[in-house]
């Protein structure tokens, strides 16, 4: 969304909106002077036939989805009380629907906002004016430099080389491998990774209590900590001013723990 602020806009996951500065000539009343008008899609055919609506963010959606597994996930975690009587404390089976409801919620939470930011790092890499970025590529001892067009870059480009090469090109806004937002987001993609291409050692350890498996890891954070670290990304190279950023913020109940 261009930088109006959620509340002057029909829905804060619009994707582009802006406010009518003047109008030369006649618009035959389609448009005056202070309204805000939006990106459009149009659809020849559907499930429900011909249709028009106003474009939504991709990235306000992944994370709105992000969010609402958050929240979901936490108050599903609220509810749980492991039995102190057993070594370790265990959930009993009428305390299972809510444990395996959290770790659904997070494998949505984790997804979408790792989701989220391919989003976001897509939409600026064909939105740029580059004809190309500069990518270093590194094979064993052999270091090379690619020239990229942004259309292939959407593709050939890992998430990384996108956030450290291609967007600092892009934007002129540098993001160094030891910036906190993307140690931070490192920690998201990492854990996405573990959910993506689920390891049979993530899965179940035989009983080995010191093993971390996925299921450790989700209930050692806070999955609100996944959408922080998205926005950390996105914050850096779009800036904090009024724009759907702040309507992902009032969707977030409970900031604290991290990754």
């Amino acid at each position: 969304m261009d930088q109006l602020s959620t509340s002057s806009v029909v829905d804060w996951r619009v994707w582009k909106a802006a406010r009518v500065a003047r109008v030369d000539g006649d618009s035959g009343g389609i448009a005056k002077p202070g309204d805000i008008v939006y990106s459009y899609t149009q659809l020849q055919a559907s499930a429900i036939g011909p249709i028009g609506f106003i474009t939504p963010s991709p990235v306000a959606l992944f994370l709105n989805i992000a969010v609402g597994a958050a929240n979901r996930a936490l108050s599903a975690r609220s509810r749980l009380a492991p039995d102190k009587a057993f070594r370790p404390p265990t959930i009993q089976p009428p305390q299972l629907p809510s444990l395996y409801s959290y770790f659904e919620e997070c494998f949505v939470c984790v997804t979408t906002a790792y989701q989220a930011v391919e989003a976001f790092a897509n939409q600026l890499l064909i939105d740029s004016d580059k004809e190309y970025f500069l990518i270093k590529r590194k094979k064993k001892s052999k270091v090379w430099i690619e020239k990229v067009p942004p259309k292939q870059a959407e593709i050939a480009c890992s998430i990384a080389d996108k956030l450290t090469q291609a967007l600092p090109q892009a934007t002129g806004k540098e993001l160094p491998i030891n910036h906190q937002s993307y140690l931070r987001f490192n920690g998201l993609a990492d854990l996405r990774h573990s959910i993506v291409h689920l390891k049979r050692i993530d899965q179940y350890t035989y009983g080995d209590a010191a093993q971390q498996t996925l299921y450790y890891r989700l209930l050692s954070w806070n999955p609100l900590a996944s959408v922080e670290s998205a926005l950390g990304v996105i914050r850096h190279f779009h800036g904090i001013g009024g724009s759907w950023i702040s309507g992902v913020e009032a969707q977030m109940t409970d900031r604290s723990g991290g990754i």
